[in-house]
Formats: structure tokens, C-alpha cells, sequence
């Protein structure tokens, strides 16, 4: 990536997707990661990881299949890529729109 890169995991859980991303693309100044998942505990520990204090990154909690995510977590329309590993099939298909809305 030559340009300043945003990328947004949904459904991040503990980090086992985030961590090897920001290991192997992550130390390029021009790589922002957001992470987040509905479950507080997943994101406390993908926080607590030692891997975490050093990553260009934010975690946050949200579910995303109930409402945007909030301006103060990602500033609308800056995402280059979005990636959504096994979230769809966790989420009832009926709000499967709602979710590529939000």
C-alpha cells in the first residue's frame, strides 16, 4: 500500500486475524487498523495482548448488526477495506442488510 490505508475488521474476537495483519502490514506508517466486536470480552483481551501496545490500531466494542458505528470510533466513509471472517454467518440472514448498511 502506497497510500495511507484504513482497514476495519468486524468481528474481531481476541485478535487471531488483527495481530497477524498488523504483524506482516501493520509497521508501515501508512496502515491504520480498526478492530471491533460485539463482545466485551474478546475485546478486553485482544486489548490486553502485548501484541496490542505496539500495533497502529483501535479496538472497540460494537454490534454491528444493531447500529453504525460511532463517528468517535471511525470517521464515516475514511474505510479502505473492511473485512467481515465468519460475521455474516453469526448474524440472523434477515439483518444481513442492515449490517452492509451500517
Amino acid at each position: 500500500f502506497l497510500q495511507e490505508t484504513q482497514i476495519l475488521e468486524a468481528g474481531c474476537g481476541a485478535g487471531n486475524t488483527l495481530f497477524p495483519l498488523v504483524e506482516a502490514l501493520g509497521r508501515r506508517n501508512n496502515i491504520y487498523f480498526y478492530a471491533f466486536d460485539f463482545s466485551e470480552r474478546a475485546v478486553g483481551l485482544l486489548c490486553a495482548a502485548s501484541e496490542y501496545g505496539n500495533a497502529n490500531c483501535k479496538a472497540f466494542v460494537h454490534d454491528v448488526a444493531d447500529s453504525q458505528i460511532p463517528s468517535t470510533d471511525v470517521t464515516p466513509r475514511s474505510i479502505d477495506i473492511t473485512l467481515l471472517l465468519f460475521v455474516l454467518s453469526s448474524i440472523d440472514p434477515s439483518r444481513h442488510y442492515s449490517v452492509f448498511r451500517n
